[in-house]
């Protein structure tokens, strides 16, 4: 049950990004304190907050939102 909540919430936010932004990730921050981060990638001039393993796949010049999904070759 646990496995099917948190495949749902990766394609829900994988499914949110692809709706609001696409582009060239341009900027990355991990801004605030150890534990407490906020994760932020630049894409088309704006800031979008993500989830650690997102910023953690979307590297710079990569293509989002396809960087964010698991899998997918960079």
């Amino acid at each position: 049950m646990k496995t099917r909540v948190a495949m749902a919430a990766v394609a829900a936010v994988a499914f949110f990004l692809i709706l609001t932004t696409t582009g060239t990730v341009e900027d990355k921050r991990a801004t605030g304190t150890p534990g407490e981060k906020v994760y932020a990638v630049m894409v088309d001039g704006s800031w979008r907050t993500v989830p650690e393993a997102v910023w953690d796949r979307c590297h710079m010049q990569a293509v989002f939102p396809l960087c964010a999904v698991p899998g997918t070759p960079q």
